[in-house]
């Protein structure tokens, strides 16, 4: 499957993976400050599907929305 997106939630420091079949999936931890920073910073992020071999397989980047 497919992701569409991300959407971080600033205040929250979480992210959400918006898949093409229409689901979202949650981080359930907060991002570490670091990372938190990123995210609110950018406005795309590179996705690689990743083998079991550990080649990848498809790369491609994709939007970053920001919310509260």
């Amino acid at each position: 499957m497919k992701v569409e997106g991300f959407r971080y939630v600033k205040d929250a420091k979480l992210c959400l993976v918006l898949h093409s079949a229409g689901t979202e999936e949650m981080f359930t931890t907060e991002q570490p400050p670091a990372v938190a920073a990123l995210l609110a910073s950018i406005s795309e992020v590179l996705v690689a599907h990743i083998n079991d071999e550990g080649t990848t397989c498809d790369e491609y980047t994709v939007p970053v929305e920001h919310n509260g």
